[in-house]
């Protein structure tokens, strides 16, 4: 039997699916030396979109993810950082990883959650980090206002996001209909041979995984989000490629 069979909405199969087919199948490469040094440029790169290259160092920070966000910014300097995920496997591999004797001293915390169903404490983060996030909500309006609770007066919220009116995604959303979660181990091993000669832990595979059978993605053009964003109480402080006609 596979671990997703239909789209039951009611288990947790968004962290499954990630424990196991998305980025959990590599998350020994993500979480490597190379990776991490890999993801620490991104990291720097995103901080000075977001202006906070000159402050970061005084920051608490929410990150939520495979945990490499959150080990990049702690190794930036960041002061401190709160990492959720919907994976239980992700999170007992962070785990594990911040236990080793080079990442004992960082101010790193972990925990298992679901940020549509679970309260964050509120007004208790400076930065809060959701790259690539809340597209996979279950529900994106109770997800951003729980996110948008916990982040501190004048501080900020990041939200790199898969947008709508996009051929890509308008492709994407007809193959996910033609497909069933009860055929996924077939479609994960087969992708893994015709990309990488049967070798699960490879980004193709995970790529295809997160494309076709992560339960919700949800599109939204910027301006949506921004307007949504405004009436929680926020401005727009920065952007990058907001324009819905590039």
């Amino acid at each position: 039997m596979s671990l997703l069979k239909g789209r039951n909405r009611e288990k947790n199969i968004t962290g499954e699916l990630y424990g196991k087919y998305s980025f959990g199948n590599m998350y020994n490469q993500l979480l490597s030396e190379e990776g991490i040094k890999n993801i620490v440029s991104v990291i720097k790169n995103d901080f000075e979109i977001a202006g906070i290259i000159d402050k970061y160092r005084s920051f608490k920070v929410m990150d939520v993810g495979t945990g490499r966000q959150a080990l990049a910014m702690s190794l930036f300097g960041v002061k401190a950082v709160e990492h959720y995920d919907i994976s239980k496997e992700h999170v007992n591999r962070f785990k594990k990883l911040l236990q080793k004797k080079k990442y004992k001293n960082l101010n790193i915390s972990t925990k298992n959650f679901d940020l549509c169903k679970q309260a964050l404490p509120r007004n208790n983060y400076d930065f809060v980090y959701l790259s690539g996030i809340v597209h996979h909500f279950s529900n994106t309006a109770k997800g951003l206002i729980n996110c948008a609770s916990s982040v501190k007066k004048h501080g900020l919220i990041w939200i790199y996001f898969y947008r709508s009116g996009t051929f890509k995604w308008f492709v994407n959303e007809m193959i996910r209909g033609l497909l069933s979660t009860e055929d996924i181990d077939r479609f994960f091993i087969s992708s893994s041979i015709n990309y990488a000669n049967g070798h699960l832990s490879n980004p193709h595979t995970s790529q295809i995984m997160d494309d076709f059978f992560v339960p919700y993605i949800n599109l939204y053009n910027p301006q949506q989000y921004i307007k949504f964003m405004i009436k929680l109480g926020f401005e727009l402080h920065s952007s990058s490629h907001s324009d819905p006609l590039s």
